[in-house]
């Protein structure tokens, strides 16, 4: 059934929920406030009906309980918020921190019998009803983005929707269609709008018709997958630290291991720069006691309650090498793996940062820094690949050959906003009147004769010769900004 707020104010709106109990509640400026609370049988079958003023909303169960679609604050007794996929899932699709200093808010869109379904990070899925907090009266200080005067596209993150406290993170050159200074909004990071309300309102209706941009946005850093190469050397990346974190640069193991970051690049496939990114971020530039005291750049093993089991390694190139390859290569972006959501950082939607981290922004602020260190040296690295994306939730075959007569030698993760890095474009077996193929850099590790290679215990090195396939064309976008 599908129920409208079309109904003019100063009417009544009868909230019934799963205990039977309702509340009378006078709709004012888009509003209600209580004005009286009862009880009613449950199981009572009705249609939602206005009579005298009052809008009664009933459901086969008896009761429905509504909401706008609204800000939300995010809250739990525990250390993080499961997401789920659906409003009845039982496993979790993702999870982020409840800490609000990583990010305070959700777009609250509609809600079942006992869940709410929310956009954030990028992600579209369904938190438990008590890990939200509505307001009566409305947040004052939303999430939004906006364009400073370097023209960089600034995430302000609100860490306290009362109060105007934000974490900013610098995302990545602001595209053409906004202008400095402007204010925009979204919790997708595709699209984005000047009205909050026309935002959510969009959102509910599941179309994005009223966006600034028709063509989703992409960050090229965060959507660049993980099996690239960076045009910068190791003494750049040094150079960068040096100079741009002179702060940190004096007590940091990454002042000068720009080196260990190309070896590492040469052996596992993974791109020097942004792993590069993904250090800075978790090490606070080389500076954390796990780096400075055990070369551990990502705080591998140092649980809570028991940091000091945290892994420790020979040098930055050791920690590097078995970052890269047992960790990302045999586990995160193997296809087999249930991590598995794309190479790239991305979000809580797609990517790395779906299973990786509890911060729901830990793509975006390395993207942040692979941004920073490459406009530094003249953006050699921006724009360097051809990148499409697959916008829709679903599998896609990845073949031999271009060719569906072929056996899949592996897929893409189902997940939406899953990018592929086009290696070439190529004629193949036509499929609905279109022959275009793309050949791909494959997420997963292939072996010599492009067949998934299944984990036996050994960690085998990624070969970006090897690890190849071929996706027919209908699938995707092409990233653009």
């Amino acid at each position: 059934m599908k129920l409208t707020n079309d109904f003019e104010s100063g009417s009544l709106l009868l909230i019934i929920n799963k205990k039977g109990e309702f509340m009378a509640a006078k709709r004012k400026r888009k509003r209600y406030r209580l004005t009286e609370k009862g009880k009613i049988a449950a199981g009572v079958i009705c249609a939602a009906f206005v009579l005298m003023g009052t809008l009664l909303f009933m459901l086969s169960e008896g009761y429905f309980e509504h909401t706008d679609p609204q800000i939300v604050r995010l809250v739990s007794a525990d250390a993080t918020i499961p997401i789920y996929e659906t409003s009845t899932s039982e496993t979790p699709f993702t999870y982020v921190t409840a800490d609000n200093a990583y990010g305070a808010d959700a777009a609250l869109i509609s809600q079942s019998r006992h869940r709410y379904e929310i956009m954030l990070a990028g992600c579209r899925g369904w938190i438990k009803m008590e890990n939200a907090e509505l307001s009566e009266q409305g947040y004052d200080y939303p999430s939004y983005y906006t364009v400073d005067e370097r023209q960089n596209l600034i995430h302000m993150v609100s860490t306290n929707l009362n109060e105007p406290i934000y974490m900013p993170i610098v995302l990545c050159a602001a595209p053409s269609w906004l202008k400095q200074g402007e204010i925009v909004y979204s919790y997708d990071g595709h699209y984005f709008y000047r009205s909050l309300d026309q935002y959510l309102a969009d959102l509910n209706n599941r179309q994005m018709a009223n966006s600034i941009n028709s063509i989703p946005f992409y960050n090229y850093y965060q959507y660049l997958p993980m099996h690239s190469a960076t045009s910068l050397s190791g003494s750049q990346l040094n150079g960068w630290l040096n100079n741009e974190k002179a702060d940190y640069a004096a007590a940091s193991v990454l002042a000068d291991a720009g080196e260990a970051f190309i070896a590492a690049q040469q052996e596992s496939g993974c791109n020097a720069l942004l792993i590069y990114a993904v250090a800075m971020n978790e090490s606070r530039f080389g500076t954390s006691d796990f780096a400075v005291n055990r070369y551990n750049l990502f705080g591998y093993n140092a649980v809570d309650g028991n940091t000091a089991a945290a892994d420790t390694y020979e040098s930055v190139y050791d920690c590097l090498l078995t970052y890269t390859t047992a960790h990302l290569n045999w586990g995160f972006f193997d296809a087999l793996d249930s991590r598995y959501h794309g190479s790239h950082l991305g979000d809580k939607g797609s990517g790395l940062n779906v299973m990786y981290a509890s911060d729901p922004y830990w793509g975006e602020k390395a993207a942040g820094y692979a941004y920073a260190v490459d406009s530094y040296y003249f953006s050699q690295d921006y724009n360097k690949y051809k990148i499409m994306i697959k916008t829709d939730t679903g599998s896609v075959n990845v073949r031999k050959d271009a060719s569906t007569q072929i056996a899949a030698i592996s897929q893409l993760s189902s997940a939406a906003n899953v990018p592929i890095l086009v290696l070439e474009e190529i004629q193949g077996e036509s499929i609905s009147g279109n022959s275009l193929w793309y050949k791909i850099q494959v997420d997963s590790v292939l072996d010599e004769n492009h067949e998934l290679h299944e984990f036996n215990g050994v960690f085998i090195p990624y070969s970006l010769s090897d690890s190849i396939g071929y996706v027919h064309s209908q699938n995707f976008i092409p990233l653009l900004q």
